[in-house]
């Protein structure tokens, strides 16, 4: 159990098959969600509940699989996919995923990424408690992280949690990739 010091009382942090009674983010509803880990099926996601309430949640690859294969692609290009998030959104999703690959590090390592918080709960230390689960299980299994940001503010969020930016590209607008190593415990 995981405790907070915010007004909402942060229960949990369970991974989202545990979440299955919770309610929809305010800009992700529940199919979203679905269709998101159904197209890249091996992210495991990490959600935060407050009750019986989801209020954030993000996705985490394991080593070897934060990279699309073809079939994921394919299916993120079908057209009940393009639908759900719009042409536009498709296209920035494909010019996304191509910078990601092209910087994607040699070193084993596992994926993090989106992390979402409800809008009106940002700040109180939610991102932060999944970030530190997160971080918690990339040290157990001495494992790095990786991620990628479009908000000059995330980076250094992340960066409080380890993570240091190794490349800055312009994406859809400016984006940092960034790496955290394993902390070995004593």
């Amino acid at each position: 159990m995981i405790s907070s010091q915010s007004r909402h009382s942060l229960r949990t942090v369970h991974p989202f098959r545990n979440c299955a009674g919770a309610l929809p983010l305010a800009h992700c509803d529940r199919s979203s969600l679905a269709r998101l880990f159904r197209v890249f099926g091996t992210q495991q996601p990490i959600c935060a509940l407050d009750g019986g309430t989801l209020v954030a949640v993000t996705g985490v690859a394991p080593a070897g699989t934060c990279q699309p294969t073809a079939i994921q692609i394919q299916r993120l290009r079908s057209p009940p996919n393009i639908i759900a998030i719009g042409p536009g959104a498709a296209a920035r999703v494909g010019k996304w995923l191509a910078a990601w690959g092209e910087r994607d590090p040699d070193q084993s390592h596992s994926h993090l990424g989106p992390l979402a918080v409800d809008a009106h709960l940002q700040g109180r230390g939610i991102g932060s408690k999944i970030m530190d689960e997160y971080c918690l299980r990339l040290d157990a299994r001495a494992q790095a992280g990786y991620l990628e940001t479009d908000k000059q503010e995330n980076v250094h969020f992340y960066g409080r949690h380890g993570y240091a930016a190794i490349a800055q590209a312009d994406v859809i607008g400016p984006n940092w990739f960034m790496i955290c190593q394993p902390q070995r415990s004593a």
